[in-house]
């Protein structure tokens, strides 16, 4: 395995020699575009899985969470090494405590609720943000009293509600089948692979912890929130089409959700046809898993709303071939031409990747497609309303992406405070 030193070194020859986009191949002009086209290049991704500068208006956060996703970094230290080995004035705009990141490994099981051991990203009221968007919530120190969200992802081999795994073949009655010490020995064996193959990802886990909703009481049919993010549908012709998609939240009963979680119920609204229409359907019939809860968490000893989304993982080697390893030729534009198999090996760090056989998500009926998120940077976000106040309260905005070694890596330029002060964005 590559050491840290020698990946971010050979991260900054790629930006230097590793032959940036052209302008004919759609690459950025600015920001961190080029290295990122570089990156990509040579890891045999092609421009729809590559997010760029103009894809993001001008937004370094989903790049610097790319780079940080396909090279198993952290997004300080991505920062860090192009302010070393490219210092350019729009480099600065980024200076280390004026943004914030959060990176969890993957976990083989993930328990609702269970946020003790994993990182957030907190969130401050108010409407806050730097690059031209308005109305959406404003990043912060996690120590910031002023916090009043916190944003956890994370990746499991545990669907949780989503699906079943496979069945690895008839383990019942064996008593005719042999010696019992040989079939104790064979039952131990596939029982330790069941567990191994848990380990890998499949599911990534949303968790938002909502401090400002501590009333636990509802009316029928009251609006609690909306949480945005990205699907993927898997075409027939082996490509992805990126569907926004929003899970609405409302009270499907008056009462306690403490006492009844079932009174909350999500509807998935997006394109799912591509129709150019939106239709919607429960969170169920689209793979997706919701769950609403009520109580104390590590960032608030009061009692207060806490929600949850498990959404399978879509990833194919064919898109993805990063995330499994495979070789690719340096130089040119993308997509690069891949050279073998996968190697199980990232190619640019030596680290092993988490993925060895495609996970196509969840197909719904009405769709018969697959459909789940993609591994790359995506813009992740959430509002809320606070005790039935009937408003919608900016709770989260941020970028994510799933590193090739399961772990989840999100990013976002942070406000300052006079909680928590910093040096003001240019």
């Amino acid at each position: 395995m590559r050491s840290t030193f020698s990946a971010l070194t050979m991260l900054g020859t790629l930006m230097l020699y590793g032959g940036g986009a052209s302008a004919g191949s759609g690459g950025a002009v600015g920001g961190l575009g080029t290295p990122l086209l570089a990156i990509c290049n040579y890891l045999g991704m092609d421009m729809d899985h590559c997010p760029t500068w103009v894809q993001f208006a001008s937004n370094l956060s989903p790049e610097i969470t790319e780079i940080a996703a396909l090279t198993n970094a952290n997004p300080g230290g991505v920062r860090s090494m192009f302010l070393d080995v490219n210092p350019s004035p729009i480099a600065f705009v980024i200076p280390p405590d004026n943004a914030v990141s959060a990176v969890n490994p993957t976990q083989a099981f993930f328990a609702p609720n269970n946020l003790s051991h994993l990182s957030p990203i907190a969130f401050i009221k108010g409407s806050y943000f730097y690059f031209a968007d308005t109305g959406v919530a404003g990043a912060t120190l996690r120590g910031d009293p002023a916090a009043s969200s916190f944003f956890y992802a994370v990746t499991t081999g545990d669907r949780g509600n989503s699906g079943d795994r496979g069945d690895r073949g008839d383990r019942g009655d064996r008593g005719d089948r042999g010696d019992r010490g040989e079939r104790e020995d064979r039952e131990d064996r596939e029982d330790r692979e069941d567990r191994e193959d848990r380990g890998r990802p499949e599911t990534l886990v949303l968790a938002f912890d909502y401090l400002p909703q501590t009333q636990a009481t509802f009316l029928r049919n009251q609006d609690i929130g909306d949480i945005m993010f990205p699907l993927a549908v898997l075409k027939k012709d082996g490509s992805e089409r990126s569907v926004p998609t929003t899970l609405h939240i409302s009270a499907a009963c008056a009462g306690d959700f403490a006492r009844d979680s079932r009174c909350l119920t999500a509807i998935a609204l997006g394109d799912f046809l591509g129709n150019g229409t939106t239709q919607q359907h429960s969170a169920a019939e689209v793979g997706l898993s919701f769950r609403a809860d009520y109580g104390k968490s590590p960032n608030s000893p009061i009692q207060h709303a806490i929600y949850e989304v498990r959404v399978p993982l879509l990833v194919k080697l064919e898109n993805d071939p990063a995330y499994f390893g495979v070789k690719a030729q340096i130089g040119g534009s993308p997509p690069a031409a891949k050279e073998g198999s996968p190697t199980g090996i990232n190619q640019i760090t030596g680290d092993p990747t988490a993925f060895d056989h495609d996970l196509l998500g969840f197909t719904p009926e009405f769709l018969q497609m697959p459909i789940g998120v993609a591994p790359g940077a995506a813009k992740f976000a959430a509002s809320f309303s606070n005790n039935g106040d009937g408003a919608s309260h900016p709770a989260v905005y941020t970028f994510l992406a799933i590193r090739t070694d399961g772990a989840t890596v999100s990013h976002r330029l942070r406000i300052c405070s006079q909680s928590a002060p910093c040096d003001p964005l240019p």
